[in-house]
C-alpha cells in the first residue's frame, strides 16, 4: 500500500485509498484490477504548478465531501489554502491529495467515533439488583453516563433529572447539588446521603428512608414526601415551602430558623426537633463535633471567606469565618445547653471550666506554632490547626479547676500544673523568661 501513498507516512498507509479523491467510476486500476497511484490527466494539468495543487486540492475534498458527507471539507480547504497559499507549501499536486485523503479519512473517523453512544450507567437496588441503563421515568434510556449509582458512590452535582430509580440502594452516597428534579425515588434507601443544595423539586420520595441525610439548602418544593422516614435529617435552609405530605412523613428530622416549611405545618406538633444554629451536624445538642466542624474550612485565626458550603459557619454574618464566630459558638452552644456564660476557650471538653484534665490533654497535644491537624479538642482553641503557646496561654488564663462550688478555687494540685505548664512552655522559647 505504501505505493499509493508515497508523501505519508507508512503507519498511516493502511487508513488510505484512491477512491477518497476520485469518482467513483474512475478508479484506476492495472491488469489485475489492482488500485494504481493517481497519474496527472489532462481535465487538470494547467501548467502552473500552484494552481494544479489548489485545483486538486479542491476536487479531492469535494469527492471527500460526497462520500463522507463532510459539508464544511470544501470551506475548510479553502481556508487552508488561504491562510497556506499552494506556493509556499512545498507539495506537488500528487502530495496535496494524498494529505487531503489521510484528512478526509481522519474527519471521517472522528465522526464516527463522536457518533458512537457512550454506555449509559446503572444503578444498585436495595436487593443488590442491578439496573443497566438508568432510565427516564417515561421509559427511554436516561442520557447520564457518570459513576453507577450504588451506596457510597461519589455523584456531586450529576444531573439525574427525571430518572427513574425505585427502590435504589444510595447509602452514604454523595449527592451534594445533584439534579433529581422529577425523578421517582420511591422506596429508595438514601439513609446519611449528602444532599447537600440537592434539587427535588417535584422529586418522589414516598417511602424513602432519608434516615441521618444531609439536606442542608436542598429544594424540595412539590416534592412527595408520603411515609418517607426523616429521622435525624439535617433540613438546615431547606425549602420545603410546597413539599407534598410532609405531615404524613415519620420520624423526627432536625430543622433550623431558616428552614422554610409548608403553611399551616406544625413542626414541634408533628415531634420535630429545632435545632440551634450552633448544631451543625444534625444530632444534639452543639457538642465538640459542630465546632471541630467549623475548624474544618481552614485557618480561622487568619479568617476564610464564606462560601456556599460553609456559610452556616459564618455565625455572625459577615462573610468571613474567625474567631468572631468562635466566640458566637461558644455563646450559643453554652446557651443551648443551658448555661448563663459561654465556654471558655481551653475549655476544651465543654464541660464549662477549665480545669487541669483541659491543661493535661493541651500540654499532651502540644506542637508548638507551625503544627497541622490540631482541632478544639485536642487543644487547639483559635481553629489555626495547631497548639501553641496562645492556646495554652488563654487557657491558663481561664484556668477555674472544676466548678464544684459558685466560686471556683484552684486547688494545689492544679496549681502545681498550671507552674508546670508554664516551666514547659518557657523550657520550650515559647514564652519570655
Amino acid at each position: 500500500m505504501q505505493q499509493f501513498c508515497p508523501d505519508i507516512p507508512f503507519v498511516t498507509e493502511y487508513l488510505l485509498a484512491d477512491r477518497w479523491y476520485k469518482g467513483l467510476d474512475d478508479q484506476p486500476t492495472d491488469e489485475l484490477g489492482r488500485i494504481v497511484p493517481y497519474k496527472t490527466t489532462p481535465w487538470q494539468a494547467t501548467g502552473n504548478t500552484a494552481g494544479d495543487a489548489q485545483l486538486l486540492l479542491r476536487r479531492s475534498v469535494a469527492a471527500g465531501v460526497r462520500l463522507l458527507g463532510i459539508k464544511v471539507a470544501s470551506a475548510a480547504a479553502t481556508v487552508i489554502l488561504d491562510v497556506f497559499p499552494a506556493w509556499r507549501i512545498p507539495m506537488n499536486a500528487m502530495q496535496v491529495s494524498n494529505a487531503v485523503r489521510c484528512l478526509s479519512l481522519v474527519m471521517f473517523l472522528v465522526m464516527c467515533i463522536t457518533s458512537s453512544r457512550v454506555h449509559a450507567a446503572s444503578y444498585q437496588k436495595r436487593d443488590e439488583t442491578i439496573i443497566d441503563p438508568i432510565r427516564y421515568v417515561s421509559g427511554d434510556v436516561h442520557p447520564y453516563s457518570g459513576p453507577n449509582l450504588e451506596g457510597w458512590a461519589e455523584l456531586g452535582q450529576a444531573n439525574l433529572s427525571s430518572a427513574y430509580l425505585a427502590r435504589a440502594d444510595l447509602r452514604s452516597t454523595d449527592l451534594a447539588g445533584a439534579n433529581l428534579t422529577e425523578a421517582y425515588l420511591g422506596l429508595a434507601d438514601l439513609t446519611s446521603a449528602n444532599l447537600t443544595n440537592a434539587k427535588l423539586w417535584r422529586t418522589i420520595l414516598t417511602n424513602a428512608d432519608l434516615t441521618g441525610a444531609d439536606l442542608t439548602g436542598a429544594n424540595l418544593n412539590y416534592a412527595h414526601l408520603l411515609i418517607a422516614d426523616l429521622t435525624s435529617a439535617n433540613l438546615y435552609g431547606a425549602d420545603l415551602t410546597a413539599a407534598n405530605y410532609v405531615e404524613n412523613t415519620t420520624g423526627s428530622p432536625h430543622y433550623y430558623p431558616n428552614t422554610t416549611l409548608p403553611t399551616g405545618f406544625d413542626p414541634v406538633a408533628k415531634g420535630w426537633t429545632l435545632a440551634p444554629y450552633c448544631n451543625f451536624t444534625g444530632d444534639t445538642p452543639c457538642d465538640v463535633l459542630d465546632i471541630n466542624r467549623m475548624f474544618e474550612v481552614g485557618n480561622l485565626r487568619t479568617g476564610v471567606v464564606t462560601s456556599v458550603s460553609t456559610e452556616r459557619f459564618d455565625l455572625v454574618d459577615d462573610d468571613i469565618i474567625d474567631a468572631a464566630d468562635i466566640t458566637e459558638w461558644l455563646s450559643l452552644a453554652a446557651t443551648e445547653i443551658g448555661y448563663d456564660t459561654p465556654f471558655s476557650r481551653g475549655d476544651i471538653n465543654l464541660d464549662h471550666d477549665v480545669d487541669t484534665r483541659d491543661l493535661t490533654a493541651m500540654i499532651i497535644g502540644f506542637t508548638s506554632a507551625g503544627g497541622t491537624g490540631k482541632t478544639w479538642n485536642t487543644g487547639d482553641t483559635d481553629g489555626d490547626g495547631d497548639v501553641d503557646s496562645t492556646d495554652l496561654t488563654r487557657a491558663i488564663i481561664n484556668f477555674t479547676s472544676a466548678r464544684n462550688a459558685a466560686a471556683a478555687v484552684p486547688e494545689p494540685s492544679s496549681l502545681l500544673l498550671l507552674v508546670l505548664a508554664i516551666g514547659c512552655l518557657r523550657l520550650r522559647g515559647d514564652l519570655p523568661p
